[in-house]
């Protein structure tokens, strides 16, 4: 999930959307709170706007202490959760990319059942260059390349926000994302 802060796309982990959605449910009982998280319900609409009223809230207070609490640093399973929310945000937000799901069928309508994203060990993410040279542009209209990402291999994600992070990889691989680009560098 993100939210837009002075036109910055912030991402929200899920161990900080928990946090924020326990404050903003604490007056809540059980069985409301069950109704706050489903889909389309008049409960779930009103819980959005009571969670962007709390960030806009937080923000207000001290906005630099907000964009330094916001950052984020994944490492082992929080990788596994995060990865698929975190790069299919992007990938909604700029346009830029596209994310293929090799996960088995199974997989897909477990996933659909459960409300959320999991693509397994592999994520395929289809990368669209539109910024080309002229000779190049008029050879390839829609140039586009997948890279696809063995989430075995993720050894950490860090950022800024959606708009600036790294996907660091086994074999010294950065993958960068910085404002709807993305560059791939290897160290050898």
């Amino acid at each position: 999930m993100f939210i837009l802060v002075e036109k910055t796309p912030i991402y929200i982990t899920q161990k900080k959307y928990n946090e924020i959605f326990r404050i903003v449910t604490k007056d809540l009982e059980p069985d409301e709170k069950i109704k706050e998280i489903i889909k389309g319900t008049k409960e779930q609409v009103e819980n959005s706007k009571k969670f962007n009223k709390y960030l806009n809230e937080v923000y207000k207070k001290d906005k630099a202490k907000f964009f330094e609490d916001y950052k984020f640093h994944l490492t082992g399973d929080e990788i596994r959760q995060e990865i698929g929310y975190l790069l299919f945000d992007f990938c909604a937000f700029y346009k830029t990319a596209k994310l293929r799901d090799f996960s088995s069928f199974q997989s897909k309508l477990m996933n659909k059942y459960e409300n959320h994203i999991d693509y397994g060990d592999v994520i395929a993410l289809e990368i669209i260059m539109k910024k080309l040279s002229l000779k190049l542009s008029n050879l390839f209209k829609n140039f586009k390349f997948t890279c696809i990402i063995n989430i075995n291999d993720v050894l950490e994600i860090k950022g800024e926000n959606l708009a600036d992070f790294t996907i660091n990889l086994k074999n010294n691989v950065k993958m960068l994302f910085y404002k709807g680009s993305i560059e791939i560098q290897s160290f050898v």
